[in-house]
């Protein structure tokens, strides 16, 4: 009887161990293959190669180039749709999600986090703006172009739209003021040279409005990742209606986003250039709904004394803060 047992347990153990040889030790090699694959692959050259083309979200053929790798995965980790790079699609489970985030943790900087912060951080006030050059309707336009003038360089989610369409009406109209207040203007969209050139072609045909100023071409999204103008929230391969105020130097001064259902107002841009350059010029601030002409803010006392003698000093004075004067 205890042999029976004993024969009994050895051909359990037998098969136990040919189950696990059958079908767990290749599930176990094969998670291994995939983790050190896609690990190889982001921390290797192979991945950082393959970086000048972005591979292919699912279900779809746009491919927009140019992104670092750090920003290739955020786009996988943060996209509605999978963002793939094609030579680590293999590394990835068959609905295009990652089989393990904890691949990211690799790198200890690297975490999820901060590659997604990579991605969508916005350009800041007051910094030197980021810089671009890239190709437009009237060539090749790069950022130091535009030394000892105001840029405001704005988006628009597509050509023959359109919403896209009365703004473009409204810059180009209010073009003679932008000019006499040395300001240029740069338009962008993720669209083509060409479908830029048939939209203004049509807008000057239907509308009898010639667009003067440059339209980039930004299929790559460079230029609208680094501002800040692709919102996952609205969309993914669209700009949304920003507009960024560069002043002479290079500094990135306002920033105006809009949704994409909504026009902007091109005369607030034109009052919000005009009060910028008001507030460098005078060292003053502009109340509520300011216009060229209107009193201006005088900046508050910084001292108790001098709060004392502000009321003496020949303003419009209504408290020891708040003053205002014409300029």
């Amino acid at each position: 009887k205890a042999s029976r047992r004993a024969q009994n347990l050895r051909q359990w153990c037998g098969a136990a161990f040919a189950y696990a040889l059958a079908f767990c030790l290749p599930r176990v090699l094969w998670l291994g293959l995939q983790r050190q694959s896609l690990v190889g692959r982001i921390l290797h050259a192979d991945f950082r190669a393959s970086s000048n083309g972005i591979g292919r979200v699912r279900g779809s053929n746009a491919r927009p180039p140019g992104a670092s790798w750090h920003s290739q995965v955020a786009m996988c980790a943060s996209a509605e749709t999978t963002v793939l790079p094609d030579s680590i699609l293999p590394a990835f489970d068959m609905r295009g999600s990652l089989c393990s985030p904890s691949c990211f943790m690799t790198n200890p900087e690297m975490t999820m986090e901060n590659t997604l912060a990579m991605a969508t951080r916005l350009p800041q006030l007051n910094e030197p703006a980021p810089d671009f050059e890239a190709k437009t309707t009237h060539g090749m336009r790069k950022l130091s172009d535009y030394a000892g003038k105001w840029l405001i360089l704005f988006s628009h989610p597509a050509d023959f739209t359109p919403v896209c369409t009365t703004e473009f009406i409204g810059f180009s109209q209010a073009w003679p003021q932008f000019q006499r207040a040395n300001c240029e203007l740069l338009g962008l969209s993720i669209d083509s040279t060409y479908s830029h050139i048939a939209w203004v072609r049509s807008i000057q045909q239907n509308f009898g409005v010639d667009v003067p100023f440059p339209i980039i071409e930004d299929l790559s999204m460079k230029v609208a990742h680094a501002y800040g103008m692709i919102q996952p929230g609205a969309s993914d391969t669209s700009a949304v209606r920003s507009a960024f105020f560069i002043d002479g130097k290079g500094v990135l001064r306002a920033m105006v986003y809009y949704p994409m259902s909504n026009g902007r107002s091109i005369p607030e841009f034109v009052r919000l250039l005009t009060a910028m350059q008001t507030s460098d010029k005078h060292t003053v601030a502009t109340p509520e709904g300011w216009q060229p002409g209107d009193a201006v803010i005088v900046p508050p006392p910084q001292t108790v004394t001098a709060a004392e003698a502000r009321a003496g000093e020949g303003y419009d004075y209504t408290d020891w803060y708040f003053s205002k004067k014409t300029v």
